[in-house]
């Protein structure tokens, strides 16, 4: 018998149906300078198949059957995308392969040489609604920066290490949680807890 690859033949009430298995590729870039991201994780969270994306920021994922998917692209100092797709019964050989391409988002965060004040530098896209939550290690909230909708583009907050009440936080390592639309993003800040700036220290 010949081999026939990426098909799939289903049974039903004596009729062969047969139904292309595609693949989804694309290319990953970097939204701002528009070059290829090396390394980026690709996972599809229905199979739980992770995928890196090669030395020119493409990915190709084959063998995929008919039904909705969920593709997430990580890599550090990004925001996290997800994007859906969709992979349609198909009975002709030869169906098209889907094109997923996936901008991200950078992020980055420094230490204020003034203040002592954690800043974080993020871009996302137009008028997305943000959500950005400092958590502790033990996942309780600390301080809620930004809740509201903005233009999109280049963007900066700055935590001064204070929590809502605020009381100075202790040195150590807390997760700056950003909600960006349908992006989400678990991003550590270590706070080393010494503010140069202690005028209104409490």
């Amino acid at each position: 018998m010949p081999k026939i690859k990426n098909h799939i033949f289903i049974l039903l009430s004596g009729i062969i149906y047969t139904v292309c298995a595609q693949s989804i590729s694309g290319t990953v870039k970097d939204a701002l300078l528009e070059n290829t991201i090396t390394g980026v994780t690709i996972t599809v969270m229905e199979l739980g198949k992770t995928y890196i994306s090669d030395k020119n920021g493409n990915y190709n994922i084959t063998g995929i059957k008919p039904g909705n998917y969920t593709i997430r692209a990580e890599a550090r100092g990004y925001l996290k995308q997800v994007k859906r797709v969709i992979v349609s019964s198909q009975n002709e050989v030869g169906t098209p392969d889907i094109k997923c391409n996936i901008s991200l988002f950078s992020i980055s965060n420094c230490a204020d040489s003034l203040t002592g004040s954690m800043n974080i530098r993020y871009y996302f896209p137009s008028h997305a609604p943000i959500t950005i939550t400092i958590y502790n290690s033990d996942g309780m909230k600390i301080r809620k920066i930004v809740d509201k909708s903005r233009k999109g583009g280049l963007r900066k907050f700055s935590w001064d290490g204070k929590n809502d009440t605020g009381i100075f936080t202790p040195f150590g390592k807390y997760n700056c949680r950003i909600v960006c639309g349908s992006m989400v993003t678990n991003y550590v800040l270590n706070w080393n807890g010494n503010p140069i700036n202690t005028e209104n220290k409490k």
